[in-house]
């Protein structure tokens, strides 16, 4: 099945996005602090994070749906 196709494939894609974002904030917060810049950079990783996990959730509720009829 074609990517474009398999709604857990697109999933998948798109925790990899996001997983590469989560790496490049984590190494921003381990830079040294800077006043704003660093809570800023804080809540971009908690937003990453918790949309890392709804892809979870999604591929996981997706895995338990029957294949689409289309």
């Amino acid at each position: 099945m074609a990517m474009g196709t398999d709604p857990i494939g697109r999933l998948r894609a798109a925790r990899d996005q996001q997983v590469e974002a989560r790496r490049q904030l984590a190494e921003a917060l381990a830079a040294p602090y800077k006043g704003g810049h660093t809570e800023n950079m804080r809540g971009a990783f908690l937003e990453v994070q918790a949309t890392i996990e709804a892809i979870d959730r999604a591929i996981a509720d997706e895995q338990h749906l029957p294949q689409s009829r289309t």
